[in-house]
């Protein structure tokens, strides 16, 4: 949330249209929600984000308020999980899933550079995707635990 912030303060409004249609809406899409977060630190709810949507779809990038992005959408939540975690279950919440992939990060990067390469490129995946890599996510953690059958042993 704070890298594309930074990008909407600075970037031209060329460049912004170039990273929206670049990204399919994502980057407008992106804004509006943080917009939704900043009128609502401490979250809108669990699954809530989407019910918002229309309200704040032309709020937060100057290339939404000024109309030259389709937007369409009837509904969409914010395509980030980390978006997504900020809004719907505030500063708080974000806060603990930060804190969450730093541990698991630091886990799989004691396990190997391998894993921690793999789980590096899942959590990037989240910047731009939301619910279509949860399984690989899943499966990811299941993984860094198998890879560690001492830890398994250990907790028996």
């Amino acid at each position: 949330p704070i890298l594309i912030t930074i990008f909407e303060n600075l970037a031209s409004t060329e460049l912004k249209l170039f990273f929206n249609n670049f990204s399919s809406d994502r980057y407008a899409i992106h804004l509006s929600f943080i917009e939704l977060w900043r009128d609502n630190i401490f979250g809108v709810g669990y699954h809530m984000s989407q019910n918002h949507y229309f309200e704040y779809k032309l709020i937060g990038s100057e290339i939404a308020e000024k109309k030259l992005v389709r937007n369409n959408f009837a509904s969409i939540g914010p395509h980030s999980t980390f978006i997504r975690v900020l809004v719907e279950l505030g500063i708080q919440g974000y806060f603990l899933f930060s804190l969450f992939v730093l541990k698991l990060t630091h886990f799989a990067q004691s396990i190997s550079s391998v894993s921690a390469l793999l789980g590096a490129s899942i959590f990037f995946s989240f910047l731009w995707l939301d619910g279509l890599n949860e399984f690989i996510f899943y499966f990811f953690i299941a993984s860094l635990f198998h890879k560690r059958p001492d830890i398994n042993a250990n907790r028996l």
